[in-house]
C-alpha cells in the first residue's frame, strides 16, 4: 500500500481557489463511505472544504494523507491535527477506509504514517471520534464512563487491539426542519427576567466579549468523561480569526444568545451551521450552554428554539439538521428530544496514551 502526503491542498487561494486532485478523490471516498454508512452525504465536506480545512494552521497544524492499492486506487486517508495553542500534548487522529476495503490494513498503514509524526511532535495523547454500527446482534462493549455502549465492528477492533479506550460516547440525533418548526412554533420566548437576541455571521463587537467568557467556561464544563483536553484559551482576536475563517470556509453560521436583563450580561448562547456543498439542505446543531449561575430557567430549550426560528427564515432550503450529545448528557437530550431529534447514529470518542 503507499501513503502520500498531501503538502498544497489548497491552489491559488486569493484568486480561484482549487482542491489539489488528491484531495478532491478523497472527499469523494469519504462522500461515498458516508453514503454506504448512513444513507446520506450530509457529513461529507466537499473537496474545497476539505481543501480550506487542511490549508489552517490555527489552532492545529493539519497533516494529511491519501492511502492507495497496488493498482493505484485510492483506498482511504488520514487527517492528523497537531493543537497549537492549548491541548499541545494531543494528537487528533481521523483515518478513513473506503468502502469494501479490507479496514484492518488500511488503518495500519494510516496509523504507520501518522505515528510517527505525532511522536515526533511531542504529543503524549491520540483522540479520535469514530462512527459505528449500532447494530444490537454485535458483541456490546461499555463506554470507559459508564454510559452508553457500541457494537464492536471492525473499527472497534482495532483501536482495542492498539491500546485505545473508548472514553465516551456521543449520540448523533437528527430532525427535519418541519418537524423542528412545528414544534418551535409552540414554544414560548426568553423566562421572564431575560432577553433574546440573534445574530449571523461575524460576531458583533459588542458581544465579543462576553463570547469570549462563555465559550472558555464552555470549553471546560461541557460533558467530557476522561478525555484529556485542557481549557481552551479564548480571547477576541480568536473569535473574530474562528468566526472568519468559518465564512471563508463557505458555511453560513447563526448564533442565538440569552441576556439576564437586570446585570445586561450575556449567560447562554447557541450555534447552527449551515455547511457549504449540500445546496444548503442541512445544518449542524453545534454548541449550546448556559452559565452554570443561570441554569434552570429553560435558557437551553429558549435560545436552540429560537434559533431554529431564525434558521427557518434565513436558510428555507435546510430539510434536515444534526447534532451530537454525550450519551451522559440527559438535560441537553431531554431539550434536543423536546425540539423533534431522534437518534440516528452513535460515535465513540478514543483516547490512546503514549509512554
Amino acid at each position: 500500500m503507499r501513503l502520500t502526503e498531501v503538502t498544497t491542498p489548497l491552489h491559488d487561494a486569493d484568486t480561484n481557489p482549487t482542491a489539489d486532485p488528491l484531495v478532491v478523490a478523497a472527499a469523494e471516498l469519504n462522500r461515498q463511505w458516508n453514503l454506504a454508512w448512513h444513507g446520506h452525504d450530509d457529513f461529507a465536506n466537499d473537496a474545497l472544504t476539505l481543501a480550506k480545512t487542511l490549508s489552517t494552521s490555527d489552532p492545529s497544524r493539519q497533516h494529511y494523507w491519501v492511502a492507495s492499492d497496488d493498482r493505484g486506487q485510492l483506498v482511504g486517508a488520514v487527517h492528523l491535527a497537531l493543537p497549537l495553542r492549548e491541548n499541545r500534548h494531543v494528537a487528533q487522529f481521523g483515518p478513513l477506509a473506503g468502502t469494501g476495503t479490507d479496514l484492518t490494513e488500511v488503518y495500519e498503514a494510516l496509523w504507520a504514517a501518522a505515528e510517527p509524526r505525532l511522536i515526533e511532535a511531542g504529543r503524549t495523547v491520540v483522540q479520535t471520534w469514530e462512527t459505528h454500527a449500532s447494530d444490537p446482534d454485535l458483541p456490546q462493549h461499555a463506554a470507559a464512563n459508564g454510559h452508553g455502549s457500541f457494537g464492536v465492528d471492525e473499527a472497534a477492533r482495532w483501536y482495542l487491539a492498539h491500546g485505545f479506550v473508548p472514553e465516551q460516547t456521543e449520540v448523533v440525533r437528527s430532525v427535519t426542519t418541519s418537524r423542528a418548526t412545528e414544534l418551535t412554533a409552540q414554544m414560548p420566548g426568553a423566562a421572564a427576567g431575560y432577553r433574546l437576541l440573534r445574530w449571523i455571521g461575524l460576531t458583533p463587537e459588542e458581544h465579543i466579549e462576553a463570547m469570549v467568557a462563555l465559550r472558555r467556561r464552555m470549553s471546560v464544563e461541557f460533558p467530557h468523561a476522561d478525555l484529556d483536553n485542557e481549557e481552551e484559551d479564548w480571547d477576541a482576536d480568536r473569535i473574530r480569526t474562528q468566526d472568519q475563517r468559518i465564512l471563508d470556509r463557505g458555511y453560513q453560521r447563526l448564533c442565538a444568545a440569552a441576556v439576564h436583563e437586570a446585570s445586561g450580561e450575556m449567560v447562554a448562547y447557541t450555534l447552527l451551521d449551515v455547511p457549504p456543498g449540500h445546496d444548503e439542505t442541512i445544518a449542524y446543531q453545534e454548541d449550546t450552554y448556559v452559565r452554570s449561575d443561570h441554569r434552570g430557567h429553560g435558557l437551553g430549550l429558549s435560545v436552540k428554539a429560537d434559533n431554529l426560528r431564525q434558521l427557518r427564515r434565513v436558510a428555507p432550503t435546510v430539510a434536515r439538521i444534526h447534532t451530537w450529545n454525550a450519551e451522559e448528557n440527559g438535560h441537553m437530550v431531554a431539550i434536543n428530544e423536546a425540539l423533534g431529534f431522534q437518534r440516528s447514529g452513535i460515535e465513540v470518542a478514543w483516547q490512546l496514551r503514549l509512554g
